[in-house]
């Protein structure tokens, strides 16, 4: 085999060794991102079932305001 061949065969290589850890490193970054989303979540699911708790008749007035608000943007 030539040197040339030899050469882009390498560089063939290198690049895909690249990729390889470019995308490995985009899906830890990804998952790590869904994780911490995933744990933020679940606080304000926690903070807004403590609220609903703690102020039932404000928490259904609120509600009772946005479906008004809603319907009527939806109606438009």
């Amino acid at each position: 085999m030539s040197t040339a061949t030899t050469e882009v065969k390498n560089s063939l290589r290198d690049v895909k060794t690249d990729a390889e850890n470019a995308a490995h490193r985009a899906g830890t970054s990804v998952r790590n991102m869904l994780d911490s989303a995933s744990d933020e979540l679940a606080h304000v699911k926690e903070v807004v079932n403590d609220q609903i708790h703690n102020k039932p008749v404000q928490s259904s007035l609120i509600a009772l305001g946005a479906g008004v608000i809603l319907g009527l943007l939806i109606r438009r």
